[in-house]
């Protein structure tokens, strides 16, 4: 197959640079680790907690990240990714075997705040390693082929979740998430190393400069209205499809497929997207992923055989694979030097987003009977707040390839 070769291709580029083999590994453990739990955890809670307390899981914990991820960013400019990287994979590592012992909302909501701050600092270092590797040339290209790493294991382990689940219990799928952040973590110590950084020459701060920065505040607006929608693309999508299931057992082999192949439409559309968005632009690319978010969100509400959920998942590739890329790509340009802050900062306004949007999902969704007419009413109200940031970013945001060199 012709993405096999892309595959290859990934490691072609850098086949002399042992760091950046190492960091697609870390990438693959990492994401396939997510891969386990991800998809399955709303089913954990849901056995001991209603919508709302999950929607207020969702929400609690994603408000840590929020005030912490700038700050992560801002450390890894300072004393550099690697450390950082083998620090939180291991904390990860702990908190995933920890889980299937959780019984209780506090006991959830401590392990979830300490689960999205571990993987927040994850998603904040290794892009900016990434980055750095790349230094200033091609970082859609290069980025893409990159962050394809993490779409891999994700489609391996999600692929096969819903078997192991049904085979074995959920509880397996935690301890396995465990054993491949612990490796995570081993391939750094032994494999990647800190790349030299391109130094501000500003005297002001990497934050006071970004935050000041007006076309990365209306891009900050975007990424958090943005995810305030996207969350529903996963936790309450697990929900969604135990709903529409008559049978536990083929709802855990969809939800497992659902996930997966989402994650195989992230492959070519990511390959492509980085270095289309090199040539044409980073802001067309986000555009169109950003209109396909209220076509999926609708989708979902005409559906009445979970089996259904497959085919839409497609649309995962422009509203994850295409969008991640080029707007990763889009902070590349605004912040040359101090990426770690501004990924730190893109990051927190991710996560604001998702954090807002678990609060009012979790809401719609508990406030009608039966759950399933919650569930689908709040994919209506998402599908028509989804229109918002595609008006802010088309009007208001600017294009920033051609400042690429001059930021």
């Amino acid at each position: 197959m012709r993405i096999g070769s892309y595959i290859l291709n990934a490691f072609k580029i850098k086949s002399d640079n042992k760091t950046f083999s190492g960091l697609w590994a870390t990438g693959f453990c990492c994401f396939a680790a997510i891969g386990f739990i991800n998809p399955f955890l709303p089913w954990l809670l849901k056995s001991s907690l209603n919508y709302v307390e999950i929607g207020i899981i969702y929400m609690v914990s994603l408000i840590s990240p929020v005030l912490l991820q700038t700050l992560w960013g801002t450390l890894t400019d300072r004393i550099g990714r690697r450390m950082i990287i083998i620090f939180v994979t291991i904390g990860a590592s702990i908190v995933s075997a920890l889980y299937p012992y959780a019984s209780s909302f506090i006991h959830f909501l401590i392990l979830g705040l300490l689960w999205t701050t571990f993987l927040s600092a994850t998603v904040t270092a290794t892009p900016a390693l990434a980055m750095d590797i790349a230094g200033s040339m091609n970082v859609g290209r290069l980025f893409g082929r990159y962050r394809i790493s993490g779409s891999i294991g994700w489609i391996i382990s999600t692929a096969v979740s819903g078997l192991i689940t049904y085979s074995f219990g959920i509880n397996t799928l935690f301890y396995l998430a465990a054993i491949l952040f612990l490796l995570s973590a081993i391939v750094v110590k032994v494999f990647v190393n800190d790349q030299p950084m391109i130094k501000s020459e500003n005297k002001k701060g990497n934050f006071s400069r970004l935050i000041r920065n007006k076309n990365f505040l209306v891009f900050l607006l975007t990424i958090f209205m943005a995810n305030i929608s996207a969350i529903t693309f996963s936790p309450f999508l697990s929900l969604y499809i135990g709903k529409l299931g008559s049978d536990p057992g083929v709802s855990d082999v969809i939800v497992g497929l659902a996930f997966s192949v989402a994650a195989m439409a992230e492959v070519p559309c990511m390959i492509y997207s980085g270095a289309l968005s090199d040539k044409i632009g980073r802001k067309p690319l986000i555009i169109a992923a950003l209109l396909v978010y209220p076509l999926r969100l609708f989708l979902y509400t005409l559906v009445s055989n979970p089996t259904l959920i497959l085919p839409i998942q497609l649309l995962h590739g422009l509203t994850y694979g295409v969008f991640y890329v080029t707007t990763i790509a889009f902070v590349s340009d605004i912040a040359l030097e101090g990426r770690g802050t501004a990924l730190g900062l893109y990051n927190s306004a991710s996560s604001g987003g998702s954090a807002a949007g678990s609060a009012i999902a979790g809401i719609i969704s508990g406030s009608y009977m039966p759950p399933l007419a919650g569930l689908v009413n709040m994919y209506l109200f998402m599908t028509a707040f989804s229109f918002i940031p595609v008006l802010l970013f088309a009007f208001i945001a600017k294009e920033t390839l051609k400042n690429a060199h001059t930021q």
